[in-house]
């Protein structure tokens, strides 16, 4: 597979004082949706559909450009989490298997031993699961230890402020109602925190041209920011994702079928100030490596190039 690698000066046109340069690298190959995770800091591993579409899981070393192939004929979007990796997949009769376990020594399992609406199933990558004592509520896990989110009634949205319960089964009632909560952003092991982020296009609902974001930590401290809109950016979806040295401010805000218009990846360091546009096009299925440094996420430059698996390194800036 080729790699390319290209240094992106983005700051001239925002009056940044020098040019800052990102290393972006191409794995040559295309990754499916929601299906991307770092291993480490190097590795990232995702699910490949080919022409036949046929769904097989890879491992792109990021550093080498080494693209290894791990397992074919999946039947499903892979989950990873604390070194644990879980999926279906066919065998030679066509019977469909969960195969789960520690990458990348994972075993096979009937299918019915892991019921992917348990609430005791450790190996889950569902956002919500509701368990028998909270039948109707929603509960959102996470990571072993850290306890959960009670997010509230599963019918419809609420007012009531989110409680975290911690490991401990101490409660703390947090400062996000569960109308404004829309998931996790992730466990950032760079900050030792999670971040929670209320997905909201860009429109009027962003009060003040912000919106809330908070950090969460395992204690139960949070922080609240709230991210700036993007000026210009005025349709589309918008994610926000942390790196170590800021925040990336993704828009789905395209202009027309063959038109990024405004989509595309922003940089905002974490004082809040807009920094750069390094990545145009639709970018989406983004990760974060453990470190905060790299980000690995599938681009269409919509102007008739393939989606590719492409990744950006945040720390390479001079």
């Amino acid at each position: 597979m080729m790699k390319t690698i290209l240094l992106i000066c983005v700051c001239a046109q925002f009056g940044c004082s020098g040019n800052i340069e990102y290393e972006i690298k191409d794995a040559g190959i295309s990754a499916m949706r929601g299906s991307i995770y770092w291993l480490d800091n190097e590795q990232v591993v995702f699910v490949n559909v080919d022409y036949r579409h046929i769904k097989s899981i890879y491992v792109w070393d990021e550093l080498t450009g080494e693209l290894k192939m791990h397992r074919s004929n999946v039947d499903s979007n892979i989950c990873f989490n604390d070194g644990y990796i879980t999926y279906r997949s066919r065998n030679e009769g066509e019977k469909i298997f969960h195969r789960s376990g520690m990458f990348p020594n994972e075993e096979e399992y009937p299918a019915d031993l892991i019921d992917e609406k348990s609430g005791f199933n450790k190996y889950s990558c569902k956002r919500f699961i509701p368990p028998l004592t909270h039948k109707d509520n929603h509960i959102h896990y996470l990571k072993e230890g850290h306890g959960y989110l009670f997010i509230g009634s599963a019918t419809g949205k609420n007012n009531n402020y989110i409680q975290y319960t911690k490991g401990d089964d101490s409660n703390i009632q947090l400062s996000i109602k569960g109308i404004d909560y829309r998931h996790p952003n992730g466990f950032y092991t760079f900050n030792n925190a999670y971040f929670l982020w209320a997905v909201r296009g860009a429109n009027s609902t962003w009060d003040n041209k912000c919106q809330a974001a908070w950090w969460l930590y395992p204690d139960g401290k949070t922080e609240t920011m709230c991210m700036p809109l993007v000026d210009g950016v005025v349709n589309g979806s918008v994610l926000v994702y942390p790196f170590k040295h800021g925040y990336l401010f993704v828009s789905h805000g395209r202009g027309g079928r063959r038109d990024a218009g405004n989509a595309g990846v922003y940089i905002f360091n974490k004082k809040l100030e807009l920094k750069g546009k390094p990545i145009s096009g639709h970018a989406d299925g983004f990760a974060i490596s453990q470190d905060g440094c790299k980000a690995a996420y599938r681009l269409n430059p919509l102007d008739d190039k393939e989606i590719r698996l492409t990744s950006i390194n945040l720390c390479s800036h001079q």
